[in-house]
């Protein structure tokens, strides 16, 4: 069975009636905030991969240089991207979705694991990041965030059910 975007994915309230802010759970909500400072972060390295790369290709041999630069300009494209996606699912899992939750926890082992090896060029938002990913995907399996996400399923169920 697939599940297919509908109109009320969009809407802002939850089956409670309340917004979503207000409807989750304090450890969703810090997972929440955790995973767009995380976006942020991602943001600024992607900015200044984007500015600095080129530039610092610059003094490389004119072949190389270029093809660096290039590089350089995709990875911050792709780092930006990557960070507005994970913004995204970060609204969906204040909303209770699992497989939002399952996506950024997939994702956020990933850029650790990435970022780990990356250390030794940018330490500061590297260990920025790697700190906030790891708080984040915490939040997201405390007892009070697995059951939120346990009783949206189960509601939303419980709707595709009766009608």
């Amino acid at each position: 069975m697939t599940d297919h975007l509908r109109s009320d994915d969009f809407d802002d309230t939850e089956f409670s009636g309340e917004p979503a802010i207000i409807a989750a759970p304090w450890s969703t909500k810090a997972a929440f905030w955790l995973w767009l400072t995380e976006a942020l972060i991602a943001v600024i390295n992607g900015v200044l991969v984007l500015v600095f790369g080129p530039t610092l290709a610059a003094g490389l041999d004119p072949d190389l240089a270029a093809t660096t630069a290039g590089v350089a300009i995709g990875f911050g494209i792709l780092l930006i991207v990557a960070a507005l996606f994970r913004a995204l699912c970060a609204v969906y899992v204040l909303r209770g979705r699992t497989w939002a939750k399952y996506t950024l926890t997939i994702l956020g082992v990933i850029g650790v694991g990435s970022a780990l090896t990356q250390v030794t060029t940018a330490p500061g938002t590297t260990i920025a990041s790697v700190l906030v990913t790891i708080a984040a995907i915490v939040f997201l399996y405390l007892p009070d965030s697995n059951a939120y996400f346990r009783r949206i399923s189960e509601e939303r169920l419980a709707g595709k059910a009766r009608g």
